[in-house]
């Protein structure tokens, strides 16, 4: 078990979906995948959809109660969106738990409400 806390899953996470893309946090390189819906990836806002969920900082008890920023409601011109965060193990076929294992692979997925 490593010393991780919430804060840290909180950081990580937002590192990923603010860059979309892999990052490293206290010298472990973070994989990371980021995944759209087809319904995000033909939409014809789908740059406001990806900025709206990149820079998606309204956490709140109500929409945050884990304090991991791992999942979250939004809206882009009336229409709801979401993001969310899965952790894999190596060959992302098994469930990870981060607090466990820092450097366990992450999927972020962008969908529409809808789909979820």
């Amino acid at each position: 078990m490593n010393d991780l806390v919430k804060e840290d899953i909180a950081k990580i996470n937002d590192l990923i979906r603010n860059n979309l893309c892999e990052c490293s946090y206290k010298n472990h390189k973070i994989n990371a995948q980021v995944v759209v819906t087809s319904s995000v990836s033909t939409h014809p806002k789908r740059k406001a959809i990806l900025n709206a969920a990149r820079f998606f900082n309204s956490f709140t008890e109500e929409n945050d109660p884990y304090h991991e920023h791992d999942c979250a409601y939004f809206e882009v011109d009336g229409e709801g969106f979401m993001f969310k965060m899965d952790y894999y193990d190596n060959c992302y076929e098994f469930g990870e738990d981060p607090y466990i294992k820092i450097d366990c692979n992450r999927v972020l997925t962008i969908m529409a409400a809808s789909e979820r």
